[in-house]
């Protein structure tokens, strides 16, 4: 039929045609989807084909938008069961996605492979065909609760599979369908079999290092005392034989048993450093702060090493800025580490100069000890902190010594947060800083530091009385009244020397002038109160004037209007110094030869001294006679030293009897921390000779003498 085109806007009039076939093209991207060919039977009437056409194209239109939808849903169903195929395929987890009836819809290899089977054979199937019963039942009761709350949980599982027993963590998730209604559950496991293995193996681990530890803190323990004890009293005797040698007047037994005192001593220490160091290593060295003045205790340390100092024709100085006032921290380590770097300097040096410079900056405390010495090299300086090392081999044939004082050092001051650093030059010297945290002196127990030695008394048997007046012959008249009595003066011109001599020296009693050239007494014995480890100090007033109400504030005990009465002043001193002399002491010790040793030297220093091998002996005897004072060891057989203290703490007559522990044993801060409530001292053996510890009795025994008569001041003011 020829085509004949038909005039825009004119209408056509169909006759005789009964049917009507159009094909359009349906237009979407990326190209044609295909076309559009509807037919059908023309109603009666005339049509316009413009109309019908544009309904047409219309739905033409519509159709090819849904069918663009269809096809960019389809693309991303297709990328979203790729990544979900990538995710199953890849990952490291059992992962497995069921419907609500427990049928696996999909499974990744490592689920399959816990379940003993290929992916594949496992799809559509349920747990019981790869699980033992109570597993199933497991498993199908965590999935029935996901599906019933619609939520997520997370639950670790014991399940046995055919290929085995697992313990896994799973964690389950409600799959939804396209209306959002829960239509399955996905399950993400994974194996923590090994970790749980691991977990038990180290939980064995640490019970069995915990015991070793256990074993090893039992076994420095009694090798601290085993070894310690009989050393002891070796030294103890040597030193007995040693002074009974030179009051013989037997030069050569003398010299024999000071060389045997000596080699004891560095054995001695040669044991300490070994066990400090095993107990550092091992973890057993636990820290107690406490406030200490640390002027005060730099003070007590170095006047302990003046005799050292002075047979090497050295110099001790110390420098103190004004700023250096309280810390808080572990007094006896800190101790240990300043006895070590200036014993060192001291050691290393000859006729030269040992400096202690103290400082704070910041909230740190810095201690510099430098010394004129022989000095290191950078190479030498990086090993000085190794265990058994020194500078170089000669130096331990030359100066001896373990080589563990700086590595016990370092790591102490590493316990307490601190450090310490090193700078030297070959023959010019060295400088070792120590840098510690000042603490919080607020928070932390205030105790004064521990009392230093004094070098020049610490044999002589006779204490020193400390005259401070700017008149000589009044100093020269209290020498005359109390030298025949046996007592050491030592006179102070002004206040300043007062208040030195009185660090060092340590005396009995102070006979105090209150008109000074410098200072008044009042400033001077204002002083000493505010000094814990000299507040105590019983101080006689000689004055030309009365006194004012500051004599009780102040703990004036006695008071002397010049021209004095000698005798009275004779009578006076000897109230206290005396106070320390012809007492009652009671030792209790299981090693008889230190014992022996010990209860020697104490009678020979004046006192009536009875002797128990145990505790329960010890408490036999002061029932029936309650000593001035007990000197009480703390391992012994049977009833130990904490055990003679609580039946002693429960025994009223008991109670008030002063303690003295002198032992070779090590003491937690735990238990030094309840000693330290009941005993009066504690000191260690090896740390201590026989002739320190008469000097740690007497000045004991004195301090309590003055307790008691400031007691009574107080109570008579």
């Amino acid at each position: 039929m020829a085509k004949r085109p038909v005039p825009a806007g004119s209408a056509i009039r169909f006759t005789g045609i009964s049917c009507l076939f159009i094909s359009l093209p349906l237009l979407v991207k990326p190209s044609n989807a295909g076309t559009i060919a509807p037919s059908g039977v023309l109603p009666g009437g005339e049509q316009t084909v413009e109309a019908v056409l544009l309904l047409l194209l219309i739905l033409a239109a519509c159709l090819g938008v849904l069918l663009w939808r269809f096809y960019l849903v389809r693309q991303k169903l297709r990328v979203g069961v790729r990544l979900l195929d990538d995710i199953l395929l890849h990952s490291n987890v059992a992962m497995t996605v069921k419907d609500a009836d427990g049928r696996i819809l999909r499974i990744n290899d490592v689920a399959a492979k816990l379940m003993g089977k290929p992916a594949q054979e496992l799809l559509g199937k349920t747990v019981d065909a790869v699980a033992m019963p109570e597993t199933a039942e497991l498993v199908r009761k965590h999935d029935h609760e996901v599906i019933e709350d619609q939520d997520v949980t997370a639950c670790e599982e014991q399940v046995h599979y055919l290929s085995g027993s697992y313990t896994l963590l799973s964690r389950r998730f409600p799959v939804t369908d396209a209306r959002g209604a829960v239509a399955g559950v996905g399950v993400i496991s994974m194996d923590i079999t090994q970790r749980i293995h691991m977990e038990h193996e180290l939980r064995l681990a640490k019970v069995e290092a915990e015991s070793a530890n256990q074993a090893k803190s039992l076994f420095l323990a009694n090798m601290s005392h085993e070894l310690r004890t009989p050393l002891n009293s070796i030294i103890g005797l040597s030193e007995l034989t040693f002074e009974q040698s030179e009051e013989r007047e037997d030069t050569e037994t003398a010299e024999i048993m000071q060389r045997v005192v000596n080699a004891g001593r560095h054995l001695l220490s040669l044991i300490n450093d070994i066990l400090d160091i095993s107990r550092i290593e091992s973890g057993r060295v636990e820290l107690h702060a406490e406030v200490v003045h640390v002027q005060t205790l730099v003070e007590s340390v170095i006047n302990s090493m003046q005799t050292l100092a002075s047979a090497n024709g050295n110099k001790l100085v110390l420098e103190v800025a004004p700023d250096v006032k309280l810390a808080s921290l572990d007094v006896t380590r800190l101790r240990q580490v300043l006895l070590n770097l200036i014993g060192n300097a001291i050691k290393f040096t000859r006729h030269g100069e040992v400096k202690v410079k103290l400082s704070c900056r910041d909230g740190q405390l810095y201690v510099a000890v430098s010394d004129t010495g022989i000095g290191m090299t950078q190479e030498q300086m990086q090993r000085i902190f190794e265990p058994f090392e020194q500078a170089d081999r000669t130096i331990a044939r030359r100066f001896g010594g373990s080589g563990l004082g700086l590595t016990i050092s370092r790591q102490l001051l590493g316990l307490m947060r601190g450090r310490i650093d090193v700078s030297s030059d070959i023959q010019a010297g060295s400088v070792f800083t120590i840098t510690l945290p000042m603490g919080d002196v607020d928070k932390a127990e205030v105790r004064p530091a521990p009392p230093a030695v004094d070098p020049k008394t610490a044999r002589g048997r006779n204490p020193v009385v400390l005259v401070v007046d700017d008149d000589p012959d009044a100093c020269e008249l209290v020498h005359s009244a109390l030298h025949r009595d046996g007592i050491n003066v030592v006179s102070a011109s002004s206040g300043e020397q007062a208040l030195a001599l009185t660090r060092s020296l340590r005396p009995a009693v102070m006979v105090l002038d209150i008109q000074l050239g410098d200072m008044t007494g009042w400033d001077v014995l204002a002083a000493i109160r505010a000094d814990p480890e000299h507040a105590q100090l019983p101080v006689i007033l000689c004055t030309v004037t009365d006194l004012d109400r500051r004599t009780g504030l102040l703990g004036v005990v006695e008071h002397l209007t010049k021209p004095f009465d000698h005798d009275h002043l004779s009578h006076l001193v000897q109230r206290f110094v005396g106070g320390g002399k012809n007492r009652s002491l009671l030792v209790v010790d299981d090693d008889k030869y230190y014992l022996d040793s010990i209860a020697t030297v104490l009678r020979q220093a004046g006192h009536r001294v009875d002797t128990a091998p145990n505790g329960e002996h010890a408490l036999s005897i002061m029932r029936h006679h309650p000593p001035d004072l007990l000197l009480l060891d703390m391992v012994m057989p049977g009833m130990d030293g904490l055990a003679v203290i609580e039946a002693m703490r429960i025994d009223p007559a008991l109670a008030p009897v002063p303690i003295m522990l002198v032992t070779a044993a090590d003491i937690t801060p735990e238990v030094s921390k309840r000693l330290y409530e009941r005993a009066v001292l504690l000191i260690r053996k090896g740390e201590s000779d026989l002739a320190d510890v008469v000097q740690h009795v007497h000045r004991l025994l004195q301090r309590l003498q003055i307790s008691t008569s400031q007691s009574e001041v107080e109570q008579a003011t």
